[in-house]
């Protein structure tokens, strides 16, 4: 599914305020294993020149039709 970007010019003028600058947004942040996720305001640094990586932890319940899935290393 491709990603789709609005085009109101509403929209397009916020980001154009926001380009280059940190920005704040929600997140469900897990502080540790096995307690609730908080909701949290973070701020978010705006992109670096330079490669970048990202890193995303799935945690997958054995014996779900998807722990296969994460724990073949694809």
């Amino acid at each position: 599914m491709p990603a789709t970007y609005p085009s109101d010019p509403a929209t397009l003028a916020e980001f154009a305020n926001t380009a280059g600058k940190p920005i704040q947004c929600k997140a469900a942040v897990a502080w540790a294993a096995n307690k609730p996720l908080s909701n949290e305001t973070i701020i978010v640094a705006p992109p670096q020149a330079g490669p970048g990586a990202a890193r995303a932890q799935v945690l997958v319940p054995a014996g779900h039709p998807l722990s296969n899935l994460y724990t073949s290393g694809v």
